[in-house]
C-alpha cells in the first residue's frame, strides 16, 4: 500500500521534531556546568615532572582536554590545546590533556615531540573520564579560578573553537 505524499511529509516532519534540534544548533549543557569541578590527581606523562592536582591550580583557569589516540580529530585537538596554553598561559591558563586510552603506549606514541610541552596524563583507575561524564572525544572542560566548571564542549568544530577562545578570554578577565 502506497501512502499519499502529504502523509509522508507529515511523517518526516514528525520524525524531525521528535529528534530535537539539529546538531550544533543548541549548546550542549553538561551536568557539571555551574558545579565545583571534581578533584583531579594525575601523574603527568609529559610536560613538567610530577603530578597534577586540580586544587593546586585555584586562582588559575584550567582547561581539561579529553582525547584518545583513535580519535580522528584528536591530533589537531592536541595542537589546538598547545596553542591555547602558549597564547594564554601567561594570563593564568593551565591545560591538562587527559588520554582516555586504555593502552598507555598508544597514547604515548600518539603524542609526537612537538606536543610534549603539554601536560598530559592517562586516565587513572578512579576514572577521571567517568568523574567528568565524558561521552565523546575530544571534550573540553573549562574551569574558572574558583574551581567551578563553567563550560563544556563535546565538539571540535570551528564554532566550538571560537567559543572556547571567547570563553577563555572571559574567564581569564574575571
Amino acid at each position: 500500500m502506497r501512502l499519499p505524499a502529504r502523509c509522508l511529509w507529515a511523517w518526516a516532519a514528525a520524525c524531525v521534531l521528535a529528534a530535537g534540534p539539529v546538531a550544533g544548533a543548541a549548546k550542549f549543557r553538561h551536568p557539571l556546568v555551574g558545579h565545583a569541578a571534581p578533584e583531579v590527581l594525575q601523574h603527568l606523562q609529559t610536560g613538567p615532572a610530577g603530578n597534577f592536582r586540580l586544587s593546586d591550580h585555584r586562582g588559575e583557569v584550567v582547561l581539561l582536554g579529553f582525547w584518545t589516540s583513535w580519535c580522528a580529530d584528536c591530533s589537531d585537538y592536541l595542537a589546538q590545546l598547545r596553542s591555547l596554553e602558549s597564547t594564554y598561559g601567561s594570563a593564568g591558563l593551565v591545560v591538562l590533556a587527559v588520554s582516555l586510552d586504555e593502552d598507555r603506549k598508544a597514547a604515548r606514541d600518539f603524542i609526537h615531540p612537538p606536543l610534549n610541552v603539554l601536560r598530559t596524563s592517562n586516565d587513572d583507575p578512579v576514572g577521571i573520564g567517568r568523574l567528568y561524564d565524558v561521552v565523546d572525544v575530544p571534550m573540553t572542560v573549562l574551569i574558572d579560578r574558583d574551581g567551578v566548571v563553567r563550560h563544556v564542549h563535546s565538539v571540535n568544530d570551528h564554532a566550538s573553537q571560537v567559543a572556547i577562545q571567547r570563553e577563555l578570554r572571559t574567564l581569564l578577565d574575571e
